[in-house]
């Protein structure tokens, strides 16, 4: 059965730092994606709410910005949002509570999430 294959390759790293130029060229696209903006962030975050069914009042979202981000000198990342809520839903079921952002709920997701950064 014949087939198209697609490799994709994705880092964070910028491809000079782990690689040459060799390599390099055997990937025939390359596609920059840059970081969120604070708005994207809120905007995603609001859509995976839904999606999550996770309720979050707006004020832990900026404070989530606010503490986590801004505070931390840390770069927004389009996967955190998602990731993060999943960790939000995933205590609240293990703690026997509403799918909801608490200020607890939200802290145990970031520290288990960017504990190695």
């Amino acid at each position: 059965m014949p087939f198209d294959q697609l490799f994709v390759f994705s880092t964070n790293l910028r491809p000079s730092e782990f690689c040459d130029e060799a390599f390099l060229r055997r990937i025939p696209y390359k596609v920059h994606i840059p970081d969120p903006t604070e708005r994207q962030i809120c905007e995603l975050w609001q859509r995976q709410t839904q999606t999550h069914h996770v309720t979050c009042d707006a004020q832990w979202l900026d404070y989530l910005i606010e503490h986590h981000y801004l505070a931390q000198n840390r770069p927004m990342r389009f996967c955190h949002v998602d990731d993060l809520l999943s960790q939000i839903k995933e205590y609240s079921e293990f703690h026997e509570q509403d799918a909801v952002v608490r200020e607890a709920s939200l802290n145990a997701a970031v520290m288990n999430y960017f504990s190695a950064c």
